[in-house]
């Protein structure tokens, strides 16, 4: 067993957690309402300024409090923390995917429709990977709180 201590910090305005799903979501709809052939400066523009804000939101949930469970000086069992160290080793990964995307999002608007699609594929892969990751971080911490409030003793 592993004792993991919580930082009970109360955070103002929206989490980085709230803020990445509100991005995701924004880019997600970007992609499903813009059809190829219109895929214009504006959206480009968009997508630029949006997966600027996610790199700066993972960076934020990367360094807070919130990637440890929620123990309140409780003991959670190995497999948790290790899930946690799991999850905490992939933000350098996905912010590796955001820095790509931010690097090649100018450059892929100058190239004709058909060099497009790499592009929107990697944005998808990298929404999916987050929506993933995210789901994966709240299953852990759900299984932490779970085991915090004595729901295995």
């Amino acid at each position: 067993m592993t004792t993991i201590q919580s930082d009970q910090t109360l955070q103002h305005g929206p989490t980085p957690d709230t803020a990445i799903k509100d991005s995701l979501q924004i880019l997600d709809d970007a992609l499903d309402q813009t059809a190829a052939y219109s895929r214009g400066a504006t959206f480009f523009e968009l997508v630029d300024r949006e997966l600027r804000r996610l790199h700066a939101h993972v960076r934020a949930h990367h360094a807070t409090a919130c990637l440890q469970p929620p123990i309140s000086g409780g003991v959670v069992p190995d497999e948790v923390a290790n899930e946690w160290a799991r999850l905490r080793d992939e933000h350098p990964r996905i912010l590796a995917q955001l820095d790509w995307l931010i690097r090649h999002v100018e450059l892929v608007s100058d190239h004709p429709l058909e060099n497009h699609d790499p592009f929107v594929l990697r944005m998808r892969e990298l929404i999916a990977v987050l929506r993933r990751h995210d789901a994966e971080e709240e299953r852990v911490y759900t299984i932490a709180l779970w085991h915090d409030t004595g729901g295995e003793s």
